[in-house]
């Protein structure tokens, strides 16, 4: 978790499919992960350019009130390499679609 314990989500399908590792099995001798396609209520955020948040820091952001998301924009190489959005409040997501797919 590089910004606390949160939901994550990314807007490009390949990160998400980095997330859904935990998902796979198999069904029929072929492998299958699942994905949820989600509404993000992002609120305020705090953008962010480094790859890591430590977890306190999060948490004393939070207790502050001064944001509700960590907005990460990749920059398409390195650890960050794609746009990522932590919300630490479920009822900001709202799963709208599931999407059982066979990973590459």
């Amino acid at each position: 978790r590089r910004y606390g314990k949160g939901l994550y989500f990314s807007k490009h399908s390949n990160k998400s499919h980095e997330y859904a590792r935990d998902t796979e099995r198999v069904f029929n001798g072929e492998r299958h992960r699942l994905m949820l396609l989600c509404k993000v209520a992002e609120g305020n955020r705090h953008m962010m350019s480094q790859q890591r948040m430590d977890e306190n820091e999060v948490h004393q952001l939070l207790s502050r009130g001064s944001f509700d998301s960590v907005v990460a924009e990749g920059q398409g190489v390195g650890p960050l390499n794609f746009h990522e959005v932590v919300v630490y409040k479920e009822m900001a997501a709202l799963p709208s679609y599931i999407i059982v797919y066979k990973p590459p």
